[in-house]
């Protein structure tokens, strides 16, 4: 039987690594001022709507705020205002009868754990396919992200990527800097990287941060860098972004 072949469950209690074993060594989160937190809002496109009707049902409840299906808002591309990069991303009227299925109300069969680190080759057979972190959920906490910041040497060698650029430079600064994270990306996974961590939170009064949205759309940026460096499957990305607000805009970046 193939469940006979090889030691599997041995494999597993020795080799996988869980984040309660990365939070016991990792420090704790930056935090940020209370006099920035209104500043990193504005910046980051948050409004009082997106506060009470997203955030606030989410941080109570532990799941997304009930409305109704479809978006009648106008187009972003007609708004005088500036708006986020995913307000661009037009999400139609589902036209289903059947429920959505979840890890909330379907539990039975299906979930959000996940093992996410360096892959080996599928066609091989040992305990270092094994040696990966597994978590509960993709979307990880502040806490979380710092734990695999922390990790310094091995396979999951985790690298911080700045995404922000200046804005004096302009579109000619953004340009730069997508070459410049397609550039360090390449040059992380040549070193050893297990993680790539791309993070926004290099922004200040002269930085802005460069969207979520196009840092992983395909083939704009860091993915297409490592496609081309032939070493995509062994490496990870992590997002570190204050852009994902709601449920929607992580999937955006998941799916991306």
């Amino acid at each position: 039987m193939c469940e006979s072949g090889r030691p599997y469950k041995e494999w597993l209690e020795k080799q996988v690594v869980t984040m309660d074993m990365l939070l016991k060594s990792a420090p704790a989160p930056t935090k940020v001022p209370s006099e920035k937190e209104t500043v990193l809002l504005r910046a980051f496109g948050y409004t009082t709507e997106t506060l009470e009707l997203l955030i606030v049902p989410m941080a109570a409840d532990g799941m997304e705020g009930l409305g109704s299906m479809g978006n009648d808002v106008p187009l972003a591309c007609l708004s005088k205002r500036s708006r986020t990069l995913f307000d661009y991303f037009k999400q139609l009227f589902a036209q289903v009868t059947n429920p959505p299925i979840d890890p909330i109300r379907e539990a039975i069969v299906m979930s959000l754990e996940c093992f996410i680190g360096p892959e080996r080759n599928i066609l091989e057979n040992s305990p270092d396919h094994v040696n990966r972190l597994f978590l509960k959920s993709p979307v990880i906490t502040d806490k979380e992200l710092a734990a695999i910041k922390n990790i310094s040497s091995g396979v999951m060698k985790a690298v911080t990527i700045d995404c922000t650029y200046p804005i004096a430079d302009g579109e000619k600064g953004l340009e730069a800097a997508i070459k410049r994270i397609c550039s360090e990306s390449s040059a992380a996974i040549t070193a050893g990287a297990g993680f790539l961590i791309l993070s926004d939170r290099g922004i200040g009064l002269d930085r802005a941060p460069i969207p979520a949205v196009i840092l992983y759309l395909r083939p704009l940026t860091a993915p297409l860098a490592l496609v081309l460096s032939g070493a995509r499957a062994p490496q990870f990305l992590v997002a570190g972004t204050h852009f994902c607000v709601c449920v929607r805009e992580s999937q955006g970046v998941a799916g991306l």
